[in-house]
């Protein structure tokens, strides 16, 4: 893994408090000489002086992190979607590509421009370890602080339906595909982004402007009345 920090770059910038710049590039195609080719993945926040607030109004701490990944489908030709009625499943559903965390380096409290650039098998799977393939899939950047599921739980979970893994590593005419916040499709699946929040989750702040804003996560019994909820309402109007 090779970490480099561009502070002299950050420094030019004006951040605001609680704003990070989150942007980590990842090559794909293996440890090849320096003189080899890939493609690479560029993704986070893209811009510094971003504002990251939780759903009571503070900033980010320490204990957050972002994941780039992906939901690995129920069965083949059966995609997991994730919503708010099935939140309780998709950590077992999610695969990591990459992270940026505290403890790596790629994500600091107060820093101002973090890149990481990690290498992706060849065969398409994660430097992070594990063999499921991300080739060709839609990715999601999940922020949270833990991932136990319940009120002590921050998420704010967004993709970009234009967003999708190359179908392999280039050795020529490598290109850089971009997953970007600022990216003009970007939607939000659970918490919100880009001052604009989903109607998921709780909070009991509403900044008018933020980059991204985590919710707190319903208590199960919350979940399983929505899921009832919307089973009761497809019924109804079926007949």
């Amino acid at each position: 893994m090779l970490l480099s920090s561009f502070s002299d770059w950050a420094k030019s910038g004006s951040p605001r408090m609680g704003g990070w710049l989150l942007v980590l590039t990842v090559s794909l195609g293996g440890f090849a000489p320096p003189e080899a080719s890939a493609d690479s993945i560029s993704w986070g926040t893209k811009l510094a002086g971003e504002t990251f607030y939780q759903s009571d109004g503070s900033v980010f701490d320490n204990t957050f992190q972002f994941q780039l990944g992906v939901f690995e489908e129920i069965s083949p030709g059966s995609p997991f979607i994730p919503t708010e009625g099935n939140i309780s499943l998709w950590n077992s559903h999610w695969r990591v590509f990459n992270e940026a965390t505290e403890t790596n380096g790629a994500y600091n409290v107060g820093a101002n421009a973090v890149l990481l650039t990690e290498p992706l098998d060849s065969s398409g799977t994660s430097a992070l370890g594990g063999s499921f393939v991300f080739f060709d899939e839609q990715p999601y950047v999940w922020a949270f602080n833990n991932k136990v599921g319940d009120a002590t739980s921050e998420w704010a979970l967004y993709t970009d339906a234009s967003w999708v893994f190359p179908s392999s590593s280039a050795d020529t005419n490598p290109v850089t595909h971009s997953f970007f916040l600022a990216d003009s499709g970007t939607v939000a699946v659970f918490g919100g982004i880009n001052d604009t929040s989903s109607d998921t989750g709780n909070r009991s702040s509403f900044p008018e402007n933020f980059s991204i804003q985590t919710h707190s996560v319903p208590e199960p019994s919350v979940v399983l009345f929505l899921v009832v909820a919307t089973g009761a309402l497809s019924v109804a109007r079926r007949r």
